[in-house]
């Protein structure tokens, strides 16, 4: 997978400020073909390296987990949160 081979490199050299887009892109790709273990994963190292950046990264693979596991409450408050953080940041 193309994201799998940037990851490495990324990782690699230090670019830490692209590495949370890059990990979930390929928490997409695997959200898609069923791996949610894969994506869960990648959605949990996104968010550490996005922490320690100080990025701000909408939870776009978070929520695509969540909707197509069908946990709708979860979902919700997911949503809620990043608008009102959208709202906080002017996004």
């Amino acid at each position: 997978m193309l994201t799998s081979q940037r990851q490495s490199p990324g990782r690699e050299s230090g670019a830490l400020a692209d590495l949370p887009v890059i990990l979930s892109a390929e928490a997409l790709d695997r959200i898609w073909t069923g791996d949610f273990d894969g994506a869960n994963a990648l959605i949990e190292e996104s968010g550490h390296v996005a922490a320690a950046t100080g990025s701000r990264l909408p939870p776009f693979a978070g929520l695509r987990m969540l909707a197509c596991q069908g946990r709708e409450a979860e979902a919700s408050a997911l949503i809620e949160g990043t608008i009102a953080m959208a709202q906080t940041v002017g996004a």
